[in-house]
């Protein structure tokens, strides 16, 4: 039953692909109607441009070079192709609008074609530079500090700083020299506790362990240490090898378990909800998990995807980090995402658990943020 869900959400990925890439090449095409040999040129470097993110996706484990050229130009084209799309889609209204309330020059005329030339240019420009700085957008992460307070005692200290990242996706698009960057960010902020709030990985992990992506990680430093759970890409890319590479990272690995550190601070991970959907198996209750857990001690759930935060919020936590939404990543899905979680993205405050969903630090398919940011979150817990 799992398997026929995915293969019916493959095909039907697969179907709107599709459709929308020939509505576009239908549009597009136009531009060329009396020179068939431009016409020819085009459609096979649309073509190849079009396939080009489907066949990544099935080279994923590949280690080649041609892999991760045919990678970048899919991922990039899946953003043209999606902007490319709306653009379009926007055009056709305008001639409708003008089919019922004229306001266009007519249709045949000199001025009627070079307005459509005119509109089609100026749309191919757009969606380069929002493309283009979109990608400058998601490679300049920024830190987001927030500020909490508590009334529980966690120690001789008075401040607690907790830096957490979420959504590395480290793989061909995110790699050593990103996660460096990242790396050198997080030190520079002397945390007591650092949280990878899960999908470290992408799903190229022959890849990823091949070139030891994420080696840069073994040189996080904090005073209590540096935690991180699964998130749904780990179990997407196989568990076994996900949870065998991570544990090499100078990191404990918090699975449907809590650890307990300094004095009264308890870090509570948790296993992600994919694995049920990969594996039929139910990850521990928030009650099981808690079953050992001093409510008086400062407690920090990781849960790498934000549901039913309520539900956390009946229990003693007093701190959630989560991630996964990436923010939508770039509109119009930072819309949808709101329609899909009680938080999609920053820092509520429900019941007495502070809640903080991250936009993530780096991104899945196309290397491009438009309206949402890449950040690492610092969260400084002050006490009286």
């Amino acid at each position: 039953m799992r398997n026929l869900s995915f293969i019916l959400f493959i095909g039907t990925f697969l179907f709107i692909y599709a459709l929308a890439h020939f509505y576009v090449w239908l549009r597009l095409r136009q531009l060329w109607p009396h020179n068939e040999r431009y016409f020819w040129y085009f459609t096979i470097a649309y073509a190849l441009l079009a396939i080009s993110f489907v066949a990544g996706r099935f080279m994923i484990h590949s280690h080649s070079l041609l892999h991760e050229i045919i990678a970048w130009t899919g991922s990039y084209w899946l953003i043209i192709a999606l902007y490319l799309f709306i653009a379009i889609l926007l055009f056709d209204l305008i001639r409708l609008t003008n089919w019922l309330v004229p306001f266009l020059p007519p249709r045949g005329t000199t001025a009627y074609m070079q307005l459509r030339y005119w509109m089609f240019y100026g749309m191919f420009g757009v969606v380069l530079v929002v493309v283009l700085w979109g990608h400058w957008n998601a490679v300049h992460p920024r830190i987001k500090q927030i500020t909490i307070s508590t009334h529980k005692d966690f120690g001789h200290k008075r401040t607690l700083s907790i830096v957490a990242v979420s959504d590395l996706h480290m793989g061909s698009l995110v790699g050593k020299p990103r996660l460096e960057r990242m790396v050198d960010q997080i030190n520079q902020l002397n945390p007591d506790i650092v949280i990878l709030a899960g999908d470290l990985l992408d799903e190229a992990h022959g890849f990823i362990f091949k070139r030891d992506i994420g080696e840069p990680i073994r040189k996080l430093k904090a005073t209590y240490g540096v935690y991180a759970v699964p998130g749904n890409h780990e179990y997407i890319g196989g568990i076994a090898s996900s949870e065998k590479y991570i544990r090499t990272l100078s990191l404990q690995w918090l699975k449907d378990s809590a650890v307990r550190i300094g004095n009264h601070i308890t870090i509570i991970g948790r296993d992600d909800r994919q694995g049920y959907r990969m594996h039929g198996k139910s990850r521990k209750t928030l009650p099981d998990l808690l079953a050992n857990v001093d409510p008086a001690d400062f407690n920090i759930l990781i849960d790498h995807q934000p549901f039913h935060l309520e539900e956390t919020a009946k229990y003693p936590i007093d701190l959630q980090i989560s991630g996964h939404t990436h923010d939508g990543q770039f509109w119009p899905f930072n819309h949808v995402v709101q329609w899909v979680y009680t938080l999609p993205y920053g820092y509520a405050k429900i019941g007495n658990t502070h809640c903080y969903v991250s936009s993530g630090y780096g991104t899945w398919g196309p290397p491009v943020r438009i309206a949402t940011i890449p950040e690492i979150v610092h969260i400084v817990v002050t006490r009286p």
